[in-house]
Order: C-alpha cells, then structure tokens, then sequence
C-alpha cells in the first residue's frame, strides 16, 4: 500500500527526514529501510526505487548534513559582517556547536563509511562545499595570497584544529564544568582556541 507521499514522488527526501530524526533520536542502529518504509506508509519495496541499499539512504542523511553545516558556518551573526576575523571566529563556533548539537549526525558525516564518495555524487558535492565555505573565509580573512595553495593549507589548517575540538567534545575527551550548558561550554573554548588561530593567520 502506498500513499499520496509516495504518488507525488516526495518519498525520497521523506525517507532521509525520517532516518535522520530516527538517527538523531535513538541511534544509527535504529534506521533501517523496512522500519522508514512502514512509518512512510508504503511498501517494503518501494524504498529501492529511491535509494539502492542502507548505505545509499546514509550517504544522502550525510549529505543533508554537509549542508546544514556549510549553512550554519555560512552564516552572519549580527556584529562580525564586516570583520573578517570575526566572521572566522563565528564559524569555528558554529561548526563546533553543530557537532555538541548534533553529535549522530556529525559521526555519521566524518565516520569513514564512503571514503570513496564516486558512487554518491551529491555527498561528494556537498562535501566539496562545505571546504570551499571555509576557504573563502580564509582569503577574507587572510588577504590576497601569493597562491591558491596557502590559503588551501590555511583553510585545512583551521577546519583540522576546529573539527579537532568538536571530535574531542563530542566524544566526552574534554573536561567540561559539570553544571554548565554544553553548547556555552562549547562556545567558550572554540573561541580561546579560534583566538590561536586568529594569531596565526595574522602572520600570513
């Protein structure tokens, strides 16, 4: 049995929704295509004409996850438009607190699972974009460059010491005091060590 979800050809990114609030609400473990079919009220079946197996549903959950996080690094928090450093500053926070936010879904997009992504093109894309978001704010932030290939390195050298902090806070590696909101605490030491970085970029 189908229904007027899957006639009108929405079924697919219905079925990423559904993992991901599955996913992010109890565990990886608990998606399964049998279980998002039924709560999608269609047939076992007509999840494959979507999406070939598991790993072609998470590659796409990842994907949306790639997204949302260039969206949240993207962003312009009101104060720091016009100031470069600033800006970079703000990203590093919103990338951490999308990882302490969202601690299944940031695992899911850096665990691994593809490490070769030609089969999942729009994984593949929405990876590519979030790097190149960084890397413009690294020329932003750092000047005209005598090559594309300094601001490259800058630009994996920040994203390696912030993605570094928001593994480690994830994964409990970092003490944090115990009465105080996880995301604040998240805050306050991506902003000491964005501080770091900002000295760093400095002397480019």
């Amino acid at each position: 049995m189908t229904n007027e979800l899957y006639h009108h050809g929405d079924l697919k990114e219905a079925l990423v929704d559904a993992a991901l609030r599955t996913m992010e609400a109890e565990s990886l473990q608990a998606v399964t295509l049998r279980r998002l079919a039924r709560e999608a009220g269609v047939s076992h079946a007509a999840p494959y004409h979507h999406f070939q197996d598991l790993d072609a549903l998470m590659a796409a959950v990842a994907a949306r996850g790639f997204s949302l996080l260039r969206a949240a690094i993207a962003g312009n928090p009101a104060g720091v438009e016009t100031d470069p450093f600033r800006r970079l500053q703000a990203a590093g926070k919103a990338y951490v607190i999308f990882a302490v936010s969202r601690p299944e879904l940031f695992h899911l997009m850096f665990s691994g699972r593809w490490r070769d992504t030609k089969g999942y093109p729009q994984l593949k894309e929405e990876e590519t974009l979030a790097f190149r978001a960084l890397e413009e704010m690294m020329v932003g932030a750092t000047g005209p460059s005598d090559g594309s290939s300094q601001i490259t390195a800058a630009a994996r050298a920040a994203w390696a010491l912030v993605h570094g902090m928001a593994t480690l806070l994830v994964d409990g590696r970092i003490d944090t005091p115990p009465n105080k909101d996880p995301v604040e605490s998240a805050e306050q030491l991506t902003q000491e060590v964005m501080a770091v970085l900002g000295r760093g970029l400095r002397s480019l």
